[in-house]
């Protein structure tokens, strides 16, 4: 066997594995090293390369969604592709879990160790060989107590990289100068439509921004900050959705209030697992209901400047204690 051999399956034992189905990439993680995205996008990664291991970036491929037997071949058939080219890499990180079974299975039947650590995003998210997992991180401890609270389990926030909102946010503003009341945006699950039949009638203020919803206007990430900064809430309205409670939603959006001081209106069936009127960090609402979406978003616009000022310092307060950097050292020695 070659020098060159032996170095290479060698260092690959020394490897990380990294799965992920969006920014898996070494030129995404400079992207966000940069702090053109928020680096908690890259899942605590950064802080996994150096001390002796390299890192290795897997980008899944889904071609197909929605759970039909197309789905599932190209679950068997990435799993089999990720599990042959990578198997020699003892270390396995996985963003998105069902794509690190060949690991698992070899850890199963004997054919290796595998240290594998995953991070569970949805109750809906179905688990197999749950044992052979080092570490099951939930970023919501909602969903944790979904899955019974495995015993190689933990709840780790999954805290917002401060420096990047420092760089890209305006400067805080006097709550009579801000330019909106309420700004609200996400992808998916938003019920825009309680959204208008309400905030119009409380204030002209506002501003929405949507990609999978019934609005359809995105808009970069770096020019939302900038948006975000002129409001004085953040709204995180979730429609009730067929499947309800199987999914958490709304998590980066929360992540951007709290990092940017803005207190929050948000339903109760977001699963992040965090009780912002307990915290201070703003008010809940019934999901769906009229009524108690327009007297909570009332109250929010009720606030004298003393309250709101009080409820902005507690955002930032939190998002200074959970902050991003908890998460990837946290990440970096379970992968140690």
């Amino acid at each position: 066997m070659s020098d060159s051999l032996v170095t290479e399956r060698f260092m690959k034992k020394r490897s990380i594995l990294y799965l992920n189905d969006y920014s898996c990439s070494e030129r995404e993680l400079r992207f966000h090293l940069d702090r053109n995205a928020p680096l908690h996008h890259m899942w605590g990664v950064d802080a996994l390369a150096g001390g002796g291991k390299r890192l290795i970036f897997c980008a899944i491929h889904q071609t197909h969604k929605g759970g039909g037997i197309l789905c599932r071949l190209n679950l068997l058939y990435e799993n089999l592709r990720i599990f042959l080219r990578h198997c020699r890499c003892k270390t396995v990180f996985s963003a998105l879990p069902g794509y690190e079974k060949g690991f698992l299975l070899a850890n199963k039947i004997g054919l290796g160790h595998y240290k594998i650590v995953t991070v569970v995003h949805h109750p809906a998210t179905r688990l197999h060989l749950i044992e052979q997992y080092d570490k099951l991180l939930f970023f919501s401890p909602t969903v944790r107590e979904a899955f019974g609270n495995p015993s190689n389990s933990e709840y780790l926030f999954w805290g917002p990289d401060l420096e990047f909102y420092a760089r890209h946010a305006l400067p805080a503003s006097a709550p009579a100068c801000y330019e909106y009341d309420f700004v609200s945006a996400g992808k998916v699950y938003r019920d825009y439509d309680l959204f208008f039949r309400v905030i119009p009638g409380l204030t002209s203020r506002y501003k929405v921004f949507g990609a999978g919803s019934s609005v359809r206007n995105e808009i970069g990430y770096t020019d939302l900050m900038k948006v975000c900064s002129r409001t004085r809430f953040i709204c995180l309205p979730v429609a009730k959705f067929q499947q309800e409670g199987r999914i958490l939603v709304g998590l980066t959006a929360f992540l951007d209030a709290i990092a940017l001081g803005k207190p929050i209106l948000m339903s109760d069936n977001t699963l992040i697992g965090i009780d912002v009127e307990a915290q201070g960090l703003g008010l809940l609402y019934k999901a769906g209901d009229e009524s108690d979406f327009r007297e909570k978003a009332a109250r929010l616009l009720a606030l004298d400047n003393a309250q709101y000022a009080a409820m902005a310092a507690r955002c930032r307060a939190f998002a200074a204690a959970h902050d991003y950097r908890k998460w990837s050292a946290r990440l970096a020695r379970l992968l140690a």
